[in-house]
């Protein structure tokens, strides 16, 4: 049920996760079009600005060239006036003769000049304008509203055109139609670009056969009216590479931190995950630890009674018979002794309490008398038993009782897990050198029943019991080689194993010899050196 959960939680966290980057790269994309738009705003405002500046000067220069050429100044269409330099033809059209005057280098004007660009213009205003406007110049004789000033756009040659006119009337000839011709370059260069810098906008101005391929689907493009229809103002090509790295960078920013957040959960989850699972295995490790004690209790205490009340009851015949009975009770309270010394032990372990008495220690004599000590009961179950020890081995600087008990733990493992049909217990003392420090090695081995490869990793894992059927039917807390561990690390030594399956087992415990040094480092280490 837990599991579910957890998958549950984790599920709906990535569906939340996705959403939300949806939701913030469309809000990216979002603020890019509403820059997009704020741009185009901008656009429309320069527009309007370049057209409110031009188109004045377009009107004042026809009306003043139409007073000029139709009266007496027929050589000077803008005496009075200064046509700006983007302005350089004008024409005047009666219907049939047309007049052209052409802007000089030094800003004079010639009429009908005998050279002119790459295109006859005059030739331009005949067959555009007055091609197009020819009916409703006729049609204006019968009309006497003034007509407003128009602009005829069109394409020469691959070059663009702009003329605006307007049909005067004439006292002589009747209508008449006047026209200047806008050089489109000299405009850009006079009345667009330097706007276009001022206000740092970020469009520019192109003709229709200048935009680049693949720009023809630009967000947006806008003329600029009636003026130079023909220039187009669209965004920068660095405008929207920048706005397209915004969305990008924002995107694979989201992307990031949402993959970051989801490594981030799943990690957290498995970490809990495997908290739980620990947690789960710790309890059902301490409930089997409980039955195991339980058992381990009760069973010396039921023999211990048993045995002492048949005692006390006066009921044994001999005194060989009293003398057995004694050497159990007092082989069942020596185990009840120990099994309890290993409880309050790993209880001072658990709660960082347990303490070590450091001094100058003959290991040898220790093993010696803790080997003595088990010699009788050896024999009376059948063991076959030997002490090996080296010669001129060393004093170390170590706790004598938490060493012996360490001994104590292992003999009792290899008693308890040995063959029945072949009952080894050996105990072997010798020199030894590891990582370069130089010590006593204690082996415990045995003839038993071995240790499976998959139980190595957790033999020294409190209240751990290997899930095996020969194990389970012999007697124990799981809690002597954790003991044995925790001794031996405090002493800044190392315990392994060697097993085989139905070959046996040994235990090795290395003690370094280098006596105060080992004291100074488990005084540093927070170790109290008295008990």
């Amino acid at each position: 049920m837990t599991a579910w959960i957890g998958i549950v939680a984790v599920v709906l966290t990535l569906i939340l996760t996705g959403m939300s980057m949806i939701t913030a790269a469309r809000q990216v994309q979002f603020l890019s079009q509403q820059r997009i738009t704020d741009l185009r705003e901008e656009a429309s405002l320069l527009k309007e600005n370049v057209i409110n500046k031009s188109l004045p000067i377009v009107n004042s220069l026809l009306e003043q060239a139409g007073k000029n050429l139709l009266t007496n100044y027929h050589d000077r269409p803008f005496i009075g006036t200064a046509p700006p330099a983007w302005i350089d033809e004008a024409y005047v059209f009666d219907g049939r003769v047309l007049q052209k005057w052409t802007r000089q280098e030094d800003a004079t004007w010639t009429l009908n000049p005998s050279a002119s660009n790459r295109f006859e213009r005059s030739e331009v205003f005949y067959y555009v304008v007055i091609g197009r406007l020819l009916p409703s110049l006729m049609a204006a004789e019968f009309d006497l509203k003034p007509k407003p000033i128009q602009f005829v756009y069109d394409v020469v040659n691959d070059e663009p055109i702009v003329v605006a006119y307007f049909i005067g009337q004439q006292a002589v000839h009747g209508n008449t139609v006047l026209g200047i011709h806008i050089d489109l370059d000299r405009f850009q260069a006079d009345m667009i670009n330097p706007r276009l810098n001022s206000n740092r906008v970020a469009v520019e101005t192109v003709l229709p056969s200048q935009v680049p391929e693949k720009r023809e689907n630009t967000v947006w493009t806008e003329d600029l009216g009636p003026i130079a229809p023909c220039f187009h103002l669209l965004p920068t090509k660095g405008f929207l590479e920048r706005q397209q790295n915004v969305v990008h960078r924002q995107v694979i920013l989201f992307i990031t931190a949402t993959i970051l957040a989801i490594t981030a959960l799943l990690a957290v989850v498995w970490a809990l995950w495997r908290v739980l699972k620990r947690e789960i295995a710790l309890s059902k490790m301490k409930q089997a630890f409980v039955a195991d004690v339980s058992h381990e209790l009760k069973t010396p205490l039921a023999l211990i009674r048993l045995f002492g009340e048949t005692l006390s009851s006066g009921r044994v015949p001999t005194e060989e018979k009293k003398k057995e009975y004694y050497e159990i009770i007092t082989r069942e309270s020596t185990r009840l002794t120990h099994l309890i010394d290993n409880i309050l032990d790993f209880a001072r372990i658990d709660a960082n309490k347990k303490r070590y008495n450091m001094c100058r220690t003959d290991v040898v004599a220790l093993i010696e008398k803790t080997y003595e000590a088990y010699r009788v009961q050896l024999d009376h179950e059948g063991f076959e038993h030997q002490l090996i020890i080296a010669e001129d081995l060393p004093k170390i600087w170590c706790d004598g009782d938490a060493i012996a008990q360490a001994v104590i733990n292992l003999i009792n493992n290899a008693m308890k897990y040995t063959d029945p049909e072949d009952k080894f217990l050996g105990i072997d003392l010798s020199r030894e050198t590891r990582r370069g420090r130089h010590g006593i090695l204690i082996s415990v081995s045995d003839r038993g029943i071995g240790i499976k490869p998959e139980d190595r990793n957790h033999l020294f894992s409190g209240f751990y019991r290997a899930n095996d059927d020969r194990v389970r039917k012999r007697r124990g807390a799981g809690l002597g080689l954790a003991l044995v561990k925790h001794i031996v690390d405090a002493h800044n030594g190392i315990v392994d194993v060697e097993s085989r399956l139905v070959k046996g087992s040994t235990f090795r415990i290395f003690l370094p010899v280098n006596s105060e040094e080992t004291a100074t480092e488990d005084n540093d280490n927070g170790q109290d050196t008295n008990s």
